[in-house]
């Protein structure tokens, strides 16, 4: 409830795990609904409460939120090298390819191989969280064209 008046900004705080202590993380209220919270230390647990405010002052505090890990950030991996025949039959093929050149700041859990016909615009998933650099595509027709592409995946 707002008390009757409109809430005017939130005021945020964090605790680190087994501590006592809660800290303010913004010196004046913010009015969106995210906030950066820098200074933490990494592999450290925090739990965040939030007050609301407005004219007649500052609400009771939200129950704290779960426990929160600080990581270093991930980012999407960058695509591994351009897959490259290394074998292949009238109804298979195996690609290889190398691993991406950025990791995304977490390790490569697995690649994504994709396929389609070159007339088609839908791609087919051949197979997911491949742990290896190399996949062999079975059941392809004959003589028709394919086209390939290899996904990397880390744990975002």
């Amino acid at each position: 409830s707002d008390g009757g008046n409109e809430i005017s900004g939130y005021v945020i705080e964090r605790r680190e795990k087994n501590s006592l202590r809660w800290i303010r993380i913004n010196k004046k209220p913010v009015y969106d609904l995210r906030i950066k919270s820098s200074g933490l230390r990494e592999g450290c647990e925090y739990e965040y409460r939030v007050y609301a405010e407005n004219a007649a002052g500052l609400s009771l505090p939200s129950d704290p939120s779960p426990l929160i890990k600080a990581e270093d950030p991930v980012f999407q991996p960058s695509p591994p090298s351009r897959p490259k025949i290394m074998d292949h039959t009238r109804s298979h093929i195996t690609i290889g390819w190398t691993k991406p050149l950025f990791d995304g700041g977490g390790p490569i859990i697995g690649y994504t191989v994709e396929y389609k016909l070159t007339s088609e615009t839908d791609w087919s998933t051949a197979i997911q969280s491949l742990r290896g650099t190399e996949y062999t595509v079975m059941g392809l027709t004959s003589g028709a064209e394919y086209v390939f592409r290899v996904r990397s995946v880390n744990k975002i």
